[in-house]
């Protein structure tokens, strides 16, 4: 009897364990997890960054960001929303955009990062954050800006930063990304347009960590001195990092770095630099070490003022190249090389040098350097695209609004993809056809559809054997593309096979709208050579080429830069007419009218032509 009594007290109290359990649940923080390494905090609503900021307790926790974040540029921050950080924050390829700041430094999304800090794979989006000082005039007074943090000493891997970073009086120390480096930057880019007085730079504004394979492309300015291109004041190392933006300032102004105490190995600078004294291609003022370098913008100053260096003090630069006609000058501090631009766009000038190449072993292992011979500038191997890189030309028309390339994707270009997506499981090879695939590189595929044919055997007749055949073969394993026609534009391309390439780089096909307004430069264009057509400055029908097809930049550069938009090959775009889809500019086989820039065609998207390839952009 005793013990049944005692069965049902314990029944009853367990019923109402659970009747309380599910009345009141445990409280949940954020939106889940624990904060430890294996179970992080999901930060997934604008409530989970606030609580996080109002948090510090929490500052030494796991986190990671679960949605992309948008906050409400009207209601400015005057401060970090998270300050003193030594956590972990994975931004899992998230973002959070709109942050605005106006306030005193250090400023960003987080002011602080501690030696114990990591943040990755987090995109800071269309900031806007105004630097300020409270005391007019305080020139000396630190500030410590950047779209992501203001200062770290903890290391910031895969992470980014757009929109804009300005000042309200004084301002010093200010990166698009970092204000000031103390740690590790790695793998991290900065499209802002930064502006600050001294210490500025489109992706830090002072280093004194280590700045790898990162880039910014946004324009710098500053009222003083040490604006970089990338850093303002270097006294740590950059290597394998670029810089393409508008530089300018008073002194000590440079495409990559205003100033350099440290190291900088294996990274160039392309935008054009311009201020009062001290100016350089590369770097204003040079103290220590510039090796394996090499700038191609234009320079303008005072005093001091050079293609690749404007002042060295002392420092050493060895192997170092800057481009004399694009710069204007032809001269430089220090013992750096300038050429001429063909000089500049050839293989053999930087292996002479010892310069690292994909596909060579004399000169290292590691790769450092790709490019494509005789068409540009050396590029480094872990930027986006294929071994034989694409020239983009930057348009700024009414219609269109970013770069293009400025030649159709050549063979050697697609069978750089071809290679690549077979190793990555992006593709199979069925005979002589390349089907999509749903591989690892996480673009999107197209999987079961027709990308190119390798047996395409092209046309005969206007001049030609076989016009626009395949000349990308596979064989053992691999592609490669018959002799003599790396430099052709690629045919037997079908319109699934071109997104793929576009999607696997991170570049798109242009709507026919886009490619017409830079086709017709500024309204005036009849063709994508100009007004006129004929077989001197375009390869159409009567042109009667051997191949069909004609080497890519053979016929002059027109209207904003570019090269082929009339004649040669039909080039796909991202528009649809009914379940086709739309190509524009004529082929080699084409009658002069059908080159015209306001013609269209279109085909199947799976078919594979001997007319038709296609250009990108990004």
């Amino acid at each position: 009897m005793v013990a049944l009594i005692n069965s049902r007290f314990s029944r009853t109290i367990s019923l109402l364990i659970t009747i309380f359990s599910l009345s009141f649940p445990a409280y949940a923080k954020y939106s889940g997890g624990t904060g430890e390494p294996n179970n992080p905090y999901k930060i997934a609503t604008t409530e989970d960054l606030m609580l996080l900021g109002e948090t510090p307790d929490d500052y030494d926790k796991h986190f990671i960001l679960t949605s992309n974040i948008d906050l409400d540029p009207k209601f400015p921050f005057d401060g970090p929303i998270i300050d003193l950080f030594h956590g972990i924050f994975d931004g899992n390829d998230h973002t959070i955009s709109n942050l605005t700041i106006i306030g005193e430094g250090p400023l960003g999304l987080f002011g602080k990062l501690t030696h114990e800090a990591c943040v990755m794979d987090l995109g800071i989006v269309d900031i806007n954050i105004v630097g300020r000082d409270n005391i007019v005039g305080r020139r000396n007074y630190f500030k410590y800006v950047g779209g992501l943090v203001g200062i770290n000493w903890g290391s910031v891997t895969s992470s980014y930063s757009t929109g804009s970073i300005s000042r309200d009086e004084w301002i010093n120390y200010v990166g698009g990304l970092v204000g000031i480096n103390w740690g590790s930057i790695t793998s991290s880019y900065s499209t802002c347009v930064v502006s600050g007085d001294w210490e500025v730079g489109g992706l830090v504004g002072y280093n004194d960590g280590s700045v790898t394979s990162s880039y910014s492309t946004g324009s710098v300015s500053g009222d003083d001195e040490r604006v970089g291109g990338l850093v303002g004041r270097n006294w740590g190392s950059i290597t394998l990092s670029y810089s393409t933006g508008a530089v300018s300032g008073d002194d000590a102004v440079g495409g990559l770095a205003g100033g350099n105490w440290g190291s900088i190995t294996s990274s160039y600078s392309t935008g054009s630099v311009s201020g009062n004294d001290y100016i350089g291609g590369l770097v204003g003022y040079n103290y220590h070490i510039v090796t394996s370098s090499y700038s191609a913008g234009s320079v303008s100053g005072y005093d001091y003022i050079g293609g690749l260096v404007g002042y060295n003090y002392w420092g050493s630069i060895t192997s170092s190249f800057w481009d004399t006609e694009v710069s204007g000058l032809t001269e430089s501090a220090g013992e750096s090389i300038g050429l001429t631009t063909p000089e500049m766009q050839t293989k053999r000038t930087f292996l002479d040098a010892g310069w690292d190449f994909v596909g060579e072993t004399v000169n290292g292992q590691n790769d450092i350097w790709k490019m494509w011979n005789g068409f540009d500038y050396p590029r480094l191997s872990w930027e986006p695209g294929p071994n034989t890189p694409l020239v983009f030309v930057d348009i700024n028309d009414p219609n269109f609004y970013g770069q293009m390339s400025k030649y159709e994707v050549t063979n050697a270009q697609y069978c750089d993809f071809l290679n690549a997506a077979l190793a990555s499981g992006d593709i199979t090879v069925d005979s002589n056809d390349v089907y999509g695939e749903s591989g690892s590189n996480g673009g999107e595929d197209y999987a079961g559809q027709r990308y190119y044919r390798c047996d395409g055997s092209g046309y005969t007749g206007y001049g030609a054997t076989n016009g626009g055949a395949s000349r990308i073969h596979y064989s053992e394993g691999s592609f490669s593309v018959d002799d003599g026609f790396d430099n052709h534009p690629v045919t037997y391309v079908s319109w699934y096979g071109a997104m793929a390439f576009a999607n696997y780089y991170g570049y798109y096909l242009p709507a026919e709208e886009q490619w017409q307004a830079v086709a017709d430069y500024d309204g005036t264009f009849i063709y994508g050579c100009g007004q006129i057509i004929e077989p001197g400055i375009a390869n159409y029908r009567v042109s009667e080429h051997p191949d069909g097809t004609t080497p890519v930049g053979s016929f002059g550069i027109y209207g904003y830069g570019m090269s082929n938009m009339a004649g040669n090959v039909w080039e796909w775009t991202s528009s649809s007419l009914d379940n086709n889809r739309v190509f524009r500019g004529g082929s080699m086989g084409s009658v002069d009218s059908d080159c015209a820039v306001s013609i269209r065609g279109d085909g199947i998207p799976y078919a594979n032509y001997w007319d038709i390839g296609f250009r990108v952009c990004r």
